[in-house]
């Protein structure tokens, strides 16, 4: 009997996720980012999974795409803002960013700007003149993300498709 085709799988970088986004959440990302940023010897870096803001050797945000949401992570006690909306408590998951701030409106945003604000206050962080950034990237297809390497395919067993030769290998007998 014939094998149906699957609906390819992929595994998405934060990257990737950020272009395919919508713009509300693209203009949410460039907001906060450019929050970050305004702080003296705040430095941003990228990975796989997420961006991640430190001072040094300190970590003080991560900001992920989950689903639909920009998640927050900060370098805050979660126990000052129990009870308040949009806010998590991850400290068994992440000890040195433990509060999570999901960005879902412009009502979440901006309390996360305030947290920012607090956590900079806290840590002592130097604000600094910065001229505002736009960091908002256009959309892509996931040809064009896999052509990139920000996307990569999945096999059905969970491990990721070399797609560095095209060419078939052929079994080496021994």
């Amino acid at each position: 009997e014939p094998a149906t085709p699957e609906a390819k799988r992929y595994r998405r970088s934060f990257m990737s996720r950020m272009i395919q986004t919508t713009p509300a959440m693209k203009g949410y990302y460039s907001a906060i980012k450019n929050a970050l940023l305004a702080f003296k010897k705040v430095n941003a870096r990228t990975s796989w999974k997420c961006e991640t803001f430190k001072q040094g050797r300190k970590t003080l945000c991560r900001i992920n795409l989950v689903g639909k949401n920009l998640c927050i992570s900060l370098a805050l006690s979660p126990e000052a803002y129990q009870g308040k909306r949009f806010i998590k408590d991850v400290s068994k998951r992440s000890a040195d960013t433990p509060l999570l701030v999901k960005v879902k409106s412009e009502q979440s945003m901006n309390l996360a700007l305030r947290l920012i604000a607090a956590m900079a206050e806290q840590c002592s962080l130097i604000s600094q003149e910065r001229a505002y950034e736009d960091f908002c990237l256009p959309y892509e297809d996931d040809e064009a993300l896999l052509a990139k390497g920000l996307i990569k395919e999945v096999t059905p067993g969970g491990g990721d498709v070399d797609t560095s030769s095209d060419q078939p290998q052929e079994p080496v007998e021994e």
